[in-house]
């Protein structure tokens, strides 16, 4: 029986790749042992292995605009989801994208909502599967959004909910919000 543990994560699923983790005790030539063709891709701290750094949002845009053919400051739907490796900050790279009115950037690692304010037409915005704790940094978009998609994430505050004046539609399931009395605000 393999002595490996697959994981297959929503980043992978984008990307048609196979993470894969060692079992317990296991090295990264015992792993490769079992996968002779590397049709796998290994991802952990090993002692072979270097840590990937994280895509930023420049880098995200670039794949963006070479897959879809669009440039990026002109399009109205941008998708930056399930990166790999994963966003880890919202920069200011955003700015750019002043035509965007729906923005993708589910399942990374973003922890803060930010930069936001150069996106004068965005109305719809993915942010779910992240690690994002609170909801600051929506006030810069607090006119124009009107749906906000965040859930599985580790919010546990509604604070700042007041701000979206459009907000039609709000997905935040799997998150530790414990009182939900701020949505009277909506």
């Amino acid at each position: 029986m393999p002595r490996i543990q697959a994981i297959v994560s929503r980043a992978a699923a984008f990307t048609r790749t196979l993470l894969i983790l060692p079992a317990a005790g296991m090295d990264k030539k015992e792993m490769l042992d079992q996968d002779p063709k590397g049709t796998f891709k290994v991802i952990g701290k090993g002692s072979n292995d270097k840590e990937a750094k994280a895509t930023t949002i420049k880098e995200a845009l670039a794949k963006w605009e070479e897959r879809s053919g669009e440039k990026a400051a002109e399009a109205v739907e941008v998708k930056l989801y399930g990166q790999v490796p994963p966003i880890e900050k919202m920069d200011a790279s955003l700015s750019t994208l002043s035509n965007c009115e729906k923005l993708s950037l589910s399942t990374n690692c973003i922890e803060k909502i930010a930069n936001l304010n150069g996106l004068k037409k965005l109305t719809i915005l993915s942010l779910g599967r992240n690690n994002i704790k609170n909801l600051n940094g929506l006030e810069a978009v607090g006119e124009t959004l009107e749906e906000l998609w965040i859930s599985y994430n580790l919010i546990e505050k509604l604070k700042g909910i007041h701000a979206m004046r459009k907000l039609r539609v709000l997905y935040m399931s799997n998150n530790l919000v414990k009182d939900w009395g701020m949505l009277h605000f909506l």
